[in-house]
């Protein structure tokens, strides 16, 4: 799955759009930004090298990211 500043996106708990992305050392909170990743499939191990900022003042690793939120849906919040 690729991400970039600006998609909406579901996590465990909550949605918020991305505002910034991190490429970190696994398990870790900051390293360089990035404007997009490629965090592949839900089970994949990219998905631990990844902080994503959200725009409701929250962040996630990327392996808690459910899905990404179609702009329909979007719209709602």
């Amino acid at each position: 799955m690729l991400i970039k500043i600006g998609d909406m996106i579901e996590t465990d708990q909550r949605i918020g759009k991305i505002v910034g992305i991190e490429e970190v050392r696994p398990n870790e909170k900051y390293g360089h930004d990035c404007l997009e990743a490629n965090i592949g499939s839900r089970s994949d191990d990219r998905r631990f090298k990844y902080v994503i900022d959200l725009d409701n003042g929250h962040w996630c690793y990327a392996h808690q990211i459910a899905r990404k939120v179609d702009d329909e849906e979007a719209i709602k919040y």
